[in-house]
């Protein structure tokens, strides 16, 4: 599994303010899911300066005008069940960090 983040602008797309990346969760390893790649993640920035992660959600009617979003992306229940939501989370952080910073050798060189 590896994530591929892409910026809309480098393509001449508008992209709202705050969104610093989309985010593709690609399975490149042998089993049921290798070839295949989930989108709807992204990357958004904080008016602190600190990025955030979304994850694929979908927009439900609660009733009597509620609306709520189920998140696509669950862990399995347990006691940690939410420790491993922000984990995944802090892997996407760190391979973002990891691609700005090969993107900024790049550039270098």
């Amino acid at each position: 599994m590896r994530f591929v983040f892409d910026n809309p602008a480098d393509r001449g797309r508008r992209r709202p303010k705050n969104h610093a990346a989309d985010v593709e969760i690609v399975f490149d390893e042998e089993g049921p899911l290798a070839g295949l790649k989930l989108v709807g993640l992204a990357l958004w920035r904080q008016t602190n300066g600190e990025l955030s992660v979304t994850l694929p959600a979908r927009k439900l009617e609660g009733g009597k005008g509620r609306d709520f979003w189920f998140d696509l992306l669950r862990a399995e229940d347990g006691p940690d069940a939410q420790e491993r939501i922000q984990r995944f989370k802090a892997a996407v952080l760190a391979a973002y960090d990891t691609h700005l910073a090969q993107a900024r050798d790049r550039r270098a060189s």
